[in-house]
């Protein structure tokens, strides 16, 4: 029963969590991550607009530079 309600939803899942969504073998800790990730940078820049750079930074495909990152969130903070 279970398992027929989770294989409807798997496109579904797959749509919303994107390459990080691998079915029945997903790495839901890294997906959790992932969320509290974006719900920090979202509280971070809830008053105001996160930098367009930034934004297309952080959003674009593969893994970005934590480094530049962290200067980028540091420097946010101190305004």
């Amino acid at each position: 029963m279970y398992k027929q309600i989770i294989d409807s939803e798997l496109e579904n899942l797959k749509v919303v969590f994107g390459d990080r969504f691998t079915g029945y073998n997903t790495n839901w800790e890294q997906i959790f991550d992932a969320l509290a990730w974006t719900d920090e940078w979202h509280n971070l820049f809830a008053n105001t607009a996160m930098p367009s750079k930034l934004l297309n930074y952080v959003t674009s495909e593969g893994k970005g530079n934590k480094v530049h990152i962290m200067e980028w969130l540091e420097q946010a903070e101190r305004i």
